[in-house]
């Protein structure tokens, strides 16, 4: 991909105070969308991803839905259909779901539940991911302190009810990096940490029924992208297409603070 293929000089996309960005494919067509909230105002805008690429000049859609004003919001499917939807995190103790329409927006919400009080517990971080491969998203929930791993399944119409799962797995406590990413190229999303200050790296591989049973990689390989070139951030994908299984991206900054670059991990481990 050469620079600059595509641009919008001044588009000022979701740049606001308390504007979040989210890259999910919103309406189906097998192209990523750009979706923005903002958690202080509630408006919630679209901007749909065209056929050759590029983006509109101005949002597709766009409404003050007052969506999630006091938590955090995630992507998913959670519904039937090929839409990513939205699942809204509230401190509060509330989740809901407002699931795209076919066109790609977002109208209200389709489920609620006021005093589910998941994931909020002082060390816990959630993940949203399909771990038992059913093609829905589930809530995940590490906590670094306690060690507790915790599932709780969605299910069409009654959405993220209880806790289904849960096991003191000790997994991710020193404070590291943890993301979901597919690393054996089985069905179910796996677990991964990083501790961002010496390297060491583990992970935990989704079973069939979507339980993570044991640590199956752990070990410093190299204390991965420590020192020099630090990560920023670390995320995943399938960059090589060689498998169905994801790789590593590294946002590394220099020493001296002055210059970033991007670094890959293929997946080269045998599972």
């Amino acid at each position: 991909m050469s620079i600059g293929d595509w641009s919008v000089p001044g588009r000022h996309l979701c740049t606001g105070v308390n504007d979040r960005m989210f890259l999910a494919d919103v309406n189906g067509d097998t192209r990523d969308d750009v979706v923005c909230n903002n958690h202080a105002t509630g408006w919630l805008s679209v901007v749909k991803a065209r056929a050759d690429g590029t983006f509109p000049a101005s949002n597709s859609w766009a409404r003050l839905r007052h969506f999630c004003p006091n938590g955090r919001v995630h992507t998913g499917r959670f519904n039937e259909g090929p839409h990513i939807d939205l699942l809204c995190h509230s401190l509060d103790g509330a989740v809901n779901v407002d699931a795209a329409n076919t066109s790609g927006e977002f109208w209200g919400d389709n489920w609620s539940m006021a005093g589910r009080n998941f994931c909020l517990a002082s060390g816990d971080k959630l993940l949203v991911a399909d771990a038992d491969a059913d093609g829905y998203d589930d809530m995940i929930c590490n906590n670094h302190a306690t060690g507790n791993l915790t599932v709780d399944y969605a299910g069409l119409g009654n959405l993220f009810d209880a806790a289904e799962w849960t096991r003191r797995r000790n997994f991710c406590r020193t404070g590291g990096e943890l993301i979901t990413m597919n690393l054996d190229g089985a069905a179910g999303e796996d677990l991964f940490c990083r501790d961002p200050n010496t390297g060491y790296i583990a992970s935990m591989l989704a079973a069939g029924d979507g339980h993570y049973n044991l640590v199956h990689m752990q070990g410093p390989f190299g204390k991965w992208q420590v020192g020099l070139g630090k990560c920023l951030g670390l995320t995943s994908g399938n960059f090589d297409g060689g498998d169905a299984r994801d790789d590593l991206l590294c946002e590394e900054m220099n020493s001296a603070g002055t210059s970033r670059a991007l670094r890959v991990q293929y997946n080269e481990f045998s599972w």
